[in-house]
C-alpha cells in the first residue's frame, strides 16, 4: 500500500473517529470529515434525563435512538478531545457539513477548521443540508466534493 495516498473519510461520530486517528497516527494524507461531532461526550451528557439515568443504572446501557450505549461509553466519551488531537495532524483536511444539521450544529464545522488551520483545510459548508446529506443534491454534493478532493492524492509523492 502506498501510504502517500491513503485518505480516511469519517460521518458524525465516524468524523470525530477520524479526526482522532489522523492527530494520533499522522497516517492518513488527506481525511474528509462529514457532518464531524467535536463535542459528543458533552452533548450526551446534556441530553441525559433522568430515565436514561435510571435505565444505565438498571440495564447498564441506554437505548439511544436506537443503539445499545453502555456505560463505559458514556464515561469515556467525555475524555476524547478530537479538536485537540486535530492540532497534530499535518495532511490534507475537508470538513463537509450541512447548514440545517440538527444533529451538529455547523458551528462544529468551524471549531474543526479552527482546530486543523495547520492544515489550511476545505471547509465546505452544504446549503440547507441535513445531518445525513438526506437528498441527491446534498449526496451528491458532499460525494462530488470528497471525490474531487481526494483526487489530489493521486499525483502527490
Amino acid at each position: 500500500m502506498d501510504r502517500s495516498k491513503l485518505g480516511m473519510i469519517g460521518l458524525s461520530l465516524g468524523g470525530l473517529v477520524t479526526a482522532c486517528a489522523a492527530g494520533r497516527t499522522k497516517l492518513p494524507a488527506a481525511i474528509a470529515l462529514w457532518a464531524a461531532t467535536a463535542h459528543m461526550g458533552e452533548r450526551m451528557h446534556e441530553r441525559s434525563t433522568p430515565e436514561s439515568a435510571a435505565e444505565l443504572e438498571a440495564k447498564g446501557y441506554i437505548d439511544l435512538r436506537g443503539n445499545l450505549v453502555g456505560r463505559g461509553f458514556l464515561e469515556n466519551a467525555l475524555q476524547i478531545k478530537p479538536l485537540q488531537e486535530a492540532q497534530q495532524y499535518t495532511g490534507k483536511v475537508l470538513i463537509a457539513h450541512g447548514s440545517a444539521d440538527q444533529g451538529v450544529p455547523v458551528s462544529e464545522a468551524h471549531e474543526y477548521a479552527e482546530a486543523f488551520a495547520q492544515c489550511n483545510p476545505t471547509l465546505h459548508i452544504i446549503s440547507d443540508a441535513d445531518h445525513t446529506f438526506n437528498s441527491q443534491q446534498w449526496e451528491a454534493d458532499v460525494i462530488g466534493t470528497t471525490v474531487k478532493f481526494m483526487e489530489q492524492l493521486k499525483g502527490s509523492q
